[in-house]
């Protein structure tokens, strides 16, 4: 019995002393959520803009703006905005891209009388983002408008290296036509930066890519 008694008396003092650490830590956090969302409620009031941080990138935020003043994070917010919307207008229109570009990701398996190839297609959408998709195309010829979709990879968005904004998707679809010729595919989602911070923007990019 005295063991136990010991044993739970270590227990409740390292709980005691860890539980002041983590209130510590957690009110910090906190506070500098608050201060932030101070900056954000200027820079929207001032420019127009619809600022706000995600609940899952809350961490992601406070890591990236460390050693940072509210100052200098006002400054980027603002700078940022001002690069990526000069005429002050935000860019939210649903995007229909047509342009179909075949990256050097294609591998061809060629028969006497059929082609089997292995591509990745990509078109570019809003916000110095691509969609893409990769897939196998098939051919019983290999001639051009003979391709049908064989199988469907992976799909989604690629980002460039430019700084400010990304297309974030939220919601994504995809749809193999009966003639297995055509694919649609729908991305739902926001405008992002890098260190986590979002726009209340709804973005919506289609586009119908094409087995060739």
């Amino acid at each position: 019995m005295k063991k136990l008694s010991k044993l739970l008396f270590v227990c409740i003092l390292i709980f005691s002393f860890a539980l002041p650490v983590y209130a510590d830590e957690s009110g910090g956090s906190n506070q500098q959520l608050l201060l932030l969302q101070g900056v954000m409620d200027k820079v929207n009031a001032e420019l127009g803009s619809t600022y706000y941080i995600p609940e899952e990138n809350q961490e992601k935020v406070l890591n990236s703006i460390e050693g940072k003043s509210m100052e200098e994070v006002e400054l980027l917010l603002t700078t940022q905005y001002k690069a990526a919307f000069p005429d002050g207008q935000a860019q939210q229109d649903i995007i229909d891209s047509s342009s179909i570009y075949l990256d050097d990701e294609n591998t061809s398996v060629i028969t006497p009388l059929s082609v089997t190839e292995h591509i990745r297609q990509t078109t570019p959408i809003q916000y110095n983002t691509s969609m893409y998709q990769d897939a196998t195309v098939f051919s019983g010829s290999g001639a051009a408008g003979s391709f049908v979709y064989q199988s469907l990879g992976q799909y989604g968005t690629i980002k460039s290296s430019s700084p400010g904004f990304f297309f974030k998707v939220d919601q994504s679809s995809r749809q193999l036509h009966p003639d297995q010729r055509h694919v649609g595919i729908e991305l739902i989602g926001h405008p992002e930066d890098e260190n986590g911070f979002a726009l209340a923007l709804q973005l919506i990019a289609q586009h119908v890519f094409n087995a060739g």
